[in-house]
């Protein structure tokens, strides 16, 4: 028994990203965009985001990580 295809995924892209670095700590700011078909309906998903990241043994790590709706979307 074959079940029908319920999702498809379009790629995943970064708009508008912005780092900042402060000696041992980035902070990164974007928004980020995705969509996938559910039953034949397009969902479309935008989210602003903002990383931080720390510097430790030479590595940078993230420590931090914040995601909401994007509220400067245009209607």
């Amino acid at each position: 028994m074959s079940c029908p295809a319920l999702f498809g995924f379009r790629p995943f892209i970064t708009e508008d990203m912005r780092v900042r670095i402060y000696r041992d700590a980035a902070v990164v700011t974007g928004r980020a965009k995705w969509g996938f078909k559910y039953r034949g309906q397009e969902v479309n998903q935008e989210r602003r985001y903002t990383h931080v990241y720390v510097k430790r043994q030479g590595q940078w790590r993230i420590v931090a990580q914040q995601i909401s709706s994007n509220l400067y979307k245009k209607l």
